[in-house]
């Protein structure tokens, strides 16, 4: 095993899934001479320790994306991951399991000290005010949040928001939520993102209780260039959070159905800069025809669903 991975000198990816006689295979790993290797996609269940090793000893030089899925976190696992010069990484749990964050502390250092990273992407499926904290001041360009919670909570929203506007050199976000609430469009007020993603839990649609706040938010983020909404159902006042934004991109996804053409029509009219549009809607929206005309678009992309 050691020498067919050793002959793989051009290998740039590799995923592992680790059984009962993973440590035999984070041996070769270690004796091997995979210097090229740019992404590594790691499936973990026990021997945590012999894989984390594996990592800190090797010599992955050329390692860019790092992902690792994991069933239990572990200070071992912060600890290894300190200094390493990936631009890319993804925590999470297996399936439903996702990371929690009783090692906040060696968390955050570790995440300080990847000072090459540019895209964060983590899922976590329990509050705490820790991983904003962990978060603070990182220099990564792009962060995704995967949130396997049903809302966030109010007490939380002054960490949530001073962690996020730390984060001064990001310049997408997306984060996936069951629903949202006043806290999460409370705390993206005034960023200077210039993408966002909103969709719901394992992107599907987004539950929209919160029409007034999204709107103040949309306005409030005065670089945004695209934006992108996936919701479960049609909102009242969804198409006015729209209205006068300066982004040239908007995709929109989910259970719509125009059944206010006017509404819809005036916000994309307003919508001065946009250049490209992307609309998925159902069959059963004769009206979204109507909406779209003499808009000076360059792009328009549509795609009809059927309702059950």
């Amino acid at each position: 095993m050691s020498q067919s991975l050793s002959s793989l000198t051009r290998l740039e990816r590799l995923s592992i899934i680790e059984n009962d006689d993973s440590h035999v295979l984070w041996e070769v790993l270690r004796v091997s001479s995979l210097t090229r290797l740019e992404r590594l996609s790691i499936i973990e269940d026990d021997e945590s320790h012999v894989l984390w090793e594996v990592l800190r000893v090797s010599s992955l030089t050329r390692l860019e994306r790092l992902s690792i899925i994991e069933d239990d976190e572990s200070h071992v696992l912060w600890e290894v991951l300190r200094g390493l010069n990936i631009k890319s990484l993804n925590l999470s749990g297996r399936w439903s399991l996702d990371l929690t964050m009783h090692h906040v502390e060696s968390l955050s250092q570790s995440l300080s000290s990847l000072t090459q990273l540019e895209t964060l992407s983590i899922q976590v499926n329990k509050e705490s005010p820790g991983l904003w904290k962990a978060l603070s001041g990182l220099s990564i360009k792009t962060l995704n949040l995967r949130y396997a919670l049903r809302s966030l909570r109010v007490k939380h929203v002054e960490s949530i928001s001073q962690s996020l506007s730390s984060l001064i050199r990001m310049e997408t976000l997306s984060i996936e939520v069951y629903d949202d609430s006043h806290v999460l469009w409370e705390a993206l007020r005034g960023l200077n993102i210039k993408s966002l993603k909103q969709s719901g839990w394992c992107s599907g649609g987004l539950i929209v209780n919160h029409v007034v706040s999204l709107s103040q938010s949309l306005s409030s983020l005065t670089q945004l260039e695209k934006l992108s909404i996936c919701v479960s159902e049609e909102m009242p006042g969804l198409w006015g959070a729209l209205r006068s934004l300066n982004i040239n991109k908007l995709s929109l996804s989910g259970c719509l159905r125009v059944n206010n053409v006017e509404l819809l029509s005036n916000s994309l009219s307003s919508l001065t800069q946009l250049k490209t549009l992307s609309i998925i809607v159902e069959k059963d929206s004769p009206g979204l025809w109507e909406a779209l005309r003499c808009l000076n678009i360059k792009n328009l992309g549509v795609e009809w669903f059927a309702s059950e």
